[in-house]
Parts: C-alpha cells; sequence; structure tokens
C-alpha cells in the first residue's frame, strides 16, 4: 500500500486533473476510484469532501451518483488515511 501511496502522489500532484468514477457516497462526501482500488477503507481513493473542497452543490440530490466518472482536481493528500482530496471540476459521463 506504502509504495501506490507513493506513486498516486507522484502521479497526481497536487493541482493535477483526474478522473475516477464514484464508488460510495456518504452524508460528507464521495468517494472516488482514482483506479488503485475499490474500497475506500482498503484501497487508495480520492475523496471529495463538501466541506474542503466546497465543490459540491448543497442539495445531495445534485450529486453526482454511484458510476458516474467524474474529473477533479488534486488539492491536498490525507496521509494517514492515504486519500487524495479533490475538487469537482465536471461529470464526465455524456462525453
Amino acid at each position: 500500500m506504502e509504495e501506490k501511496w507513493k506513486q498516486a502522489k507522484v502521479k497526481y500532484p497536487i493541482g493535477s486533473n483526474i478522473k475516477g468514477t464514484v464508488i460510495e457516497s456518504m452524508p460528507f462526501g464521495l468517494f472516488i476510484d482514482i483506479g488503485y482500488g475499490n474500497h475506500p477503507s482498503k484501497k487508495l481513493t480520492g475523496i471529495i469532501d463538501i466541506v474542503a473542497s466546497k465543490s459540491l452543490p448543497k442539495d445531495t440530490n445534485d450529486w453526482p451518483r454511484i458510476g458516474d466518472i467524474i474529473e477533479g482536481k488534486v488539492f491536498s493528500f490525507r496521509e494517514n488515511s492515504k486519500e487524495i482530496d479533490l475538487k469537482l471540476i465536471r461529470v464526465c459521463n455524456s462525453e
């Protein structure tokens, strides 16, 4: 896991854009599969936090759904949980 985390930080430096699939929706935000796994408690994921990113609409009905592909911008790393914080740029499903 540590090696994957190091690779992810090199591949997706702060300020870079990343695409991923929404895999879980929680009251505080969305977990995004960024290609390193598929479960937030066991693999590397991106997270769009409603408070930290300020990019999600207030109404959860307007959030991207599980299975949607999104594009986000990396704005920080959560070292303890091995998660990449993302700001939602757009939903890419229509491409």
